[in-house]
This record gives C-alpha cells, sequence and structure tokens, in this order.
C-alpha cells in the first residue's frame, strides 16, 4: 500500500504381548478424508480440541451454536452465513494444537482445508460454559476476509483480526502513524496508516507500550515474532489521484477472542 497523503502382590511376570499393528486413521470428524493420528495435548486443550471438532462437525447453524461465544449475539449472523452458503458440516481435513501460540485459558489449533492446506489458527477459548469458539474470528479467517480487503476496491470496511506491529523507520507523512498488519497465512501482509489525531492511534500507542493490561514484556515478545493479536477496525480507501491504502480506523479489541459474558 502506498502513502495517503494456536500395587498387586509380586509375581512371576506374565510374557510380553506380541506387538500389534498400529491402527488405520480413522475419518475425521468433518467429513473430509482420513486424518494422521493427532499428538497428545493436556487435558484442558484435548477438551478445547474436542469442542472444536464438534463445532466444526455440527450438522447445522443451530448445533454450531452450542460451541460459540457469545451466541444470543452471533446466531443472526450464523443462520444468515448458513442461508447464504448452506447448511452442513465445514469441511476441514485436519485439526492440530498449536502450545506455542495457546496461553490458557485460550487455546489455539491450526485447522486445515482444502483451500489453505497449511491451515489457519482458531482460538478456543475454556468459559464457565465450557470451550468456545469465537465465530466472527473463525469465519474471517475460514473465508479468507483480510486477502480480500486487500485485493478488492476501495470503500471496504469491517473487524479483522490481524497481527500488527509498529512500522520501523521515518514516518514519511506528518499527519499519519504506520503499522504493518498481518494474518498467519502466507502472501497476506500490508501497511496500515493511523490518524495522528485520532482515538485509534491513542489506543494502539498505549498497547504497544504495555500500558492498556498488557504487559510491556508480552508485547515485546508478540512483536519479536510475528505481531501482536488485535482485532481493528479497518477502511480501504483511495486517495484524490487514485492511490489506495487501508486506514484503520477503531481498535476494537486486545487479543482475538471475544470477551466473555459476565
Amino acid at each position: 500500500m502506498t502513502q495517503p497523503g494456536g500395587g498387586s502382590p509380586a509375581q512371576a511376570p506374565a510374557p510380553a504381548p506380541a506387538p500389534q499393528p498400529a491402527p488405520a486413521p480413522t475419518p475425521d470428524e468433518t467429513g473430509m478424508g482420513l486424518q494422521p493420528p493427532t499428538t497428545p495435548v493436556p487435558s484442558e486443550a484435548a477438551d478445547a480440541q474436542e469442542a472444536l471438532i464438534a463445532f466444526l462437525g455440527a450438522p447445522d447453524w443451530q448445533a454450531r451454536s452450542a460451541f460459540v461465544l457469545s451466541p444470543d449475539e452471533v446466531r443472526p449472523a450464523m443462520e444468515k452465513y448458513a442461508t447464504a452458503n448452506g447448511e452442513g458440516p465445514i469441511p476441514a481435513s485436519a485439526v492440530y494444537f498449536n502450545k506455542n501460540e495457546s496461553t490458557p485459558p485460550v487455546f489455539v489449533f491450526n485447522v486445515c482445508t482444502k483451500a489453505m492446506p497449511d491451515g489457519f489458527p482458531v482460538p478456543v477459548t475454556l468459559t464457565d460454559e465450557g470451550p468456545k469458539i469465537d465465530w466472527e474470528a473463525f469465519i474471517a479467517f475460514n473465508d479468507d476476509h483480510f486477502r480480500k480487503l486487500l485485493v478488492g476496491p476501495p470503500d471496504q470496511s469491517g473487524v479483522f483480526s490481524v497481527l500488527v506491529k509498529p512500522e520501523v523507520g521515518t514516518e514519511p507523512s506528518p499527519h499519519w502513524v504506520r503499522y504493518r498488519l498481518s494474518v498467519p497465512m502466507p502472501g497476506r501482509e500490508a501497511t496500515a496508516w493511523v490518524r495522528k489525531d485520532s482515538v485509534a492511534l491513542a489506543r494502539l500507542k498505549s498497547i504497544f507500550q504495555g500500558e492498556n493490561g498488557v504487559t510491556k514484556e508480552t508485547v515485546d515478545h508478540f512483536v519479536a515474532a510475528k505481531g501482536m493479536p488485535l482485532q481493528l477496525a479497518i477502511t480501504k480507501r483511495r486517495t484524490n489521484d487514485g492511490r489506495e491504502f487501508i486506514e484503520v480506523t477503531e481498535v476494537a479489541a486486545v487479543w482475538w477472542a471475544r470477551k466473555t459474558e459476565d
């Protein structure tokens, strides 16, 4: 873009059992071929993975809504999505636990699909009602919303789960500050612009300075890796001379999972 301007008594030992062949892989829960055995995971993460597989394999949106955060808020969107895209399981070829990206109570899994064989991240949050999935963040990755924004026409907007880093170097504009946005799939990153006099910039600065409920040490850890996970309101714009750019207009949330209801 250009400048805008996851014990019995002792006895003789029994003979060792004969080796048994490894079990054949079983069909995955979502109806899309065979899935290899997954790496054992801690019990809480295993519960989260079971919920995610049930979410993916649900026969319709009503059954799927039992596994989402803030269900009363998102059921209308889930029904609308099912009407436009059809009912049935969401096809996935594999679900893998991503230990490095997981921080309880949020466990991250990579979900692999035909369109994205390398997978995309799905956070699952442990709540008092059980493990829950953020529907909006899931659909944004599954349907590749961020890439569609980047390659699509101006005047598109929405809230996106992205990884954020401050851009390095001198700012080229006196009126804007740049941040690097990406999602954890190849070829999906861009420079975004934030107005210097905006509430959005003040919020971003406080986050990266460790003043917004997240320690500076934690923020620096994420920035040194792929970026800080934030939900940002973003709009794609066009300047008067035809140059396209994306603008961050609001910080919707820190982290990707929606807040659970009190």
